[in-house]
This record gives C-alpha cells, sequence and structure tokens, in this order.
C-alpha cells in the first residue's frame, strides 16, 4: 500500500511498464544502446501487456517514462533509465515474477537471445538480483520464484544459460531456496541426463550456484547431493569444475562449509546407495 502510494497510483498498465523496467538494473534507452528498450517494447514476455497493439504501447512507454522520471522514480543516466529507490524496485520485481511463469520466462529468454543486446540485457537483469540483501523481504522474493510453482521451478528454465545464470545470482540472496529448487528439478534425474543436457555455461553457473548453497547449513544437503550427481556426470578437467568443488566439501580444514562432518558423511552415503 505503501510503495503505491509512492508511485501516485499508476494505472494497472502503468504498472506494468514499471515491473518491465525494474528487472533490470540499467536499460538502455538512448544512443548505442537504445535497442534494449525497443527489445521490452517488442517482447510481451517482459512487458506483459497482452491487450494493447505496438503503437499503443510504445506510446505508453514513452508517456509512463516522462511521468515518472518527473515524480524522481525513474532516474535518467545518459542513455540509460533505472527505478528507485531499491525497495520499491524490489517490490515491483516481485510483481513482476508473480506476472511469469516458467513458459513466459523460457520464450522472454528464447526472444532475447536473437537480439545483439542479449549479454548486456541478462547481466542488469542479474545485477538487479546481485544488488538484493538477504532480508527477510529479500528472500522472500527469490523464495516464491524458485517455489514448487514459480517462474524458476522448471527444468526448460534451469538448463538454460539465462535462467541458471539468474539462479547464481538468486544464491546470493536465498541459498536455502535456490538449493530445494535445484534439488526438485534434478535429483530425479540420471547420470546420462545431466552429461547431456548441463553443459557449458549453463554447468559453470548451477556449479556455482550450488557451491553457495553449500555453505549454510540450512542449504547443505539438497545442495550437496546434486552438486555430487553433477560430479558424477562431469566432464571437465578443471578443479573448479563439479567434480573439484564437490570434493573440496570434504576437506578437514578450509572446506568452504558450514555443515558438521556428520552432515558431510551422510551425503556420502547417501550418493553411495543410490549408486
Amino acid at each position: 500500500y505503501i510503495l503505491n502510494r509512492l508511485l501516485g497510483n499508476p494505472t494497472a498498465n502503468q504498472l506494468k511498464v514499471l515491473e518491465s523496467i525494474a528487472i533490470f538494473k540499467l536499460l538502455g534507452c538512448a544512443g548505442p544502446y537504445k535497442d534494449e528498450l525497443n527489445v521490452v517494447k517488442n517482447n510481451v514476455y517482459i512487458h506483459h501487456l497482452t491487450d494493447l497493439d505496438d503503437s499503443k504501447i510504445d506510446y505508453l512507454y514513452n508517456h509512463t517514462i516522462d511521468e515518472f522520471n518527473q515524480k524522481q522514480i525513474i532516474e535518467r543516466l545518459t542513455y540509460w533509465i533505472n527505478v528507485r529507490p531499491q525497495p520499491l524496485a524490489e517490490w515491483l520485481v516481485s510483481k513482476w515474477f508473480d506476472d511469469a511463469d516458467s513458459d513466459s520466462l523460457s520464450k522472454m529468454f528464447d526472444q532475447i537471445k536473437v537480439d545483439s543486446c542479449r549479454k548486456r540485457m541478462l547481466s542488469s537483469f542479474c545485477k538487479r538480483i546481485d544488488d538484493m540483501g538477504q532480508t527477510s523481504q529479500e528472500k522472500e522474493i527469490v523464495k516464491s520464484a524458485l517455489s514448487e510453482y514459480g517462474p524458476f521451478c522448471s527444468e526448460s528454465v534451469a538448463v538454460s544459460s539465462e535462467g541458471s545464470r539468474l539462479m547464481l545470482s538468486m544464491a546470493n540472496v536465498n541459498p536455502k531456496a535456490v538449493a530445494d529448487c535445484l534439488y526438485l528439478i534434478f535429483n530425479g534425474k540420471d547420470t546420462e541426463y545431466l552429461r547431456e543436457n548441463i553443459k557449458d555455461d549453463t554447468r559453470w553457473n548451477l556449479n556455482r550456484a550450488l557451491q553457495k548453497c553449500c555453505v549454510m547449513k540450512d542449504s547443505f544437503e539438497k545442495a550437496a547431493i546434486i552438486l555430487g550427481r553433477f560430479a558424477i556426470s562431469d566432464n571437465e578437467i578443471y578443479s573448479n569444475g563439479a567434480k573439484g568443488t564437490f570434493l573440496h566439501l570434504f576437506h578437514i580444514y578450509l572446506s568452504a562449509t558450514q555443515s558438521s562432518p556428520k552432515q558431510r558423511i551422510r551425503i556420502l552415503q547417501y550418493l553411495s546407495d543410490q549408486g
């Protein structure tokens, strides 16, 4: 209620515009970066404005950006725009997650892949998540997005380079929610599936996300089980791959986890029993 009043009671469509801008830490809107705003305007899986044609969407964005720039909610930074303050931006991100589902996320990533600004926009999306702290409200936003029926708890999202990169960012905010989500998605998968479907950037992102999740006691067990499964299917020779990261959990000193020796032994026994 308070944040909605801060916005000045915007229309439902204006709110969707603000949500679609807020999910990016910085969104290019002018000069060499103006294509980023155009991508947002042209991607229904980002703006969720299903009942407007292109000309009305273009007008709505231009009008909303000007109005909320005057209200100092949207700030202009040379070639970019940004929603502020941070708590308001996070509230808008949570509302955007509420409107998204796994299918729309996958289609959004597919559309962005063909655009030249893909890497910039994905990086900006991740930075918005990275900027979140670990307050109960921020943890709840991530928990909701990663819950069993949330937009990110999907195999198609998790195995994409974009979805896995966002999960890596979310592991900084709520490692338990990330561990629970990845356990739900991958625990029933066999070694061949993991070897064939978790590759390249996706494997690197998920390995790092699981490594972060293994630090805390409450997220350790599920994260370590999935990391162990990744290690078994690992075909990389690097020491910081899944195999090297998993083995590091069992060092006597500097094991990079708060879990007890008993917890770690249980993981080995579980994986051994599972074959």
